[in-house]
This record gives C-alpha cells, structure tokens and sequence, in this order.
C-alpha cells in the first residue's frame, strides 16, 4: 500500500507516521465493556442519526450538550492524568518511560503539549472549584490551561 511520505506539521523535519485506522483506544481489550463501551455506543448512536434533519435549534442545543461532554471528559482525563504523574514521581526513576513521554508517544502530542497538560493536571488537582467548573462545563479546557494559576480554590 502506498500511502506516500506523511508531514508531520508540528516539528520542521519530515516523519513517516501510521495512517490513523482507528480512533478505539489502543487497548480495546480494556474498553470493550461498560462503562466504556456504553459510551461508545451512545456516541455512535447519536452520530447514526447525523445532524442533516436537525432544526438550527437542536443544532445548537446538540452543540452546547456535545461540549458539556468533552469538557467532562478533559476534566476526567486530567484527573487521570494527575494520579499517573503522582505516581511516576512517587516512583524510583525510570528513563523509558514517564508520563510526558508516555503521552508523546501514545497520543503523538508535541512535549510542549504533553507538559501543558500535566501542568494543568496538576493545577486542577489544588484547584477544586476549577477543575468542578471544567467537569460541569462552565469552562474549557483552555481556560484552564491559560488562567489556572491565579485561581484561588
């Protein structure tokens, strides 16, 4: 198969990647059953639908509600985040393998990216009124990320 080079626009130099084939999470072994899998199937059953008969109000209601839960998510995801960070620096050193380097790898960020979002974990782990903000939706992600320093809990 050829799928020719592919450019890898976040560093200056070229890198042949994978084509993406599939957005399951690496290890579906682990995911394939509820609650996770209840997820995935709820998702699929909204995107079946497609938003082609949709009014611009529910349009708008579906956008607002698909935010709610992307925001949840990322406030989930960093909670995870900041109880493997936690854990590797609790641990003895490891040189192959930390958390930054783990989530270059696994979720091909840049390390600027990775580092930001352990920073955030870490921020939103003293800041509980936040990280409550970013669960329920009021804020995003990049809020956090940007402001989350001088928030007071």
């Amino acid at each position: 198969m050829g799928f020719g080079k592919l450019y890898n626009t976040n560093m200056s130099s070229m890198a042949v990647q994978e084509p993406v084939t599939s957005v399951l999470p690496p290890e579906p072994d682990a995911h394939c059953f509820p609650p996770f899998s209840n997820v995935y199937g709820a998702l699929d059953e909204i995107d079946g639908h497609g938003p082609d008969q949709l009014s611009a109000d529910s349009l708008r209601g579906d956008l607002a509600w698909l935010s709610g839960v992307q925001r949840a998510a990322e406030a989930m995801s960093a909670r995870w985040l900041a109880a493997l960070d936690r854990r590797e620096r609790e641990a003895p050193p490891n040189l192959s393998s930390n958390c930054s380097s783990w989530l270059q790898d696994k979720l091909h960020l840049t390390h600027n990216a990775a580092y930001s979002l352990i920073r955030t974990a870490r921020q939103l782990e003293r800041l509980p009124r936040t990280f409550a903000a970013l669960r329920q939706g009021e804020i995003t992600g990049s809020r956090c990320r940007s402001s989350a320093g001088p928030w007071r809990r």
